[in-house]
């Protein structure tokens, strides 16, 4: 059994993800697991989209996890935590590029794999 602590985030505005990393190290002291699972996609081809919806994309696909992922790491780090664990879902297509399917989003998944790669290498 545990606990949950539900909290209304706007993961597109940084100054909402670091009042939630805030609230949990003053409540619970800070997390020994991330997950990042958040996530939108747009079909839009890339010579039609506005850049707007490019925008939001990678502000949550991207820059989200990496905000959410830097503030969970250092938490961890500083309380001296080392078997802390941050889960980053991804997609196949951040692996390969299928076709025209979901060129933008795809584009941001490939990312996602390359930032995994880099947390990684600087741990």
């Amino acid at each position: 059994t545990g606990n949950e602590f539900p909290r209304k985030c706007d993961l597109s505005v940084e100054s909402d993800i670091t009042e939630a990393f805030e609230w949990i190290e003053e409540t619970l002291k800070g997390a020994d697991v991330i997950i990042n699972n958040a996530g939108i996609m747009d079909n839009t081809p890339l010579l039609d989209a506005p850049t707007t919806v490019w925008r939001q994309m990678l502000d949550i696909n991207i820059l989200a996890l990496v905000i959410c992922s830097k503030l969970g790491l250092n938490s961890m780090l500083s309380r001296g935590v080392d078997d802390g664990h941050i889960i980053n879902i991804n997609s196949l297509l951040g692996h390969k590029v299928i076709g025209n399917l979901l060129p933008f989003y795809t584009s941001t998944k490939w990312a996602v794999t390359a930032l995994c790669q880099a947390f990684q290498n600087e741990l």
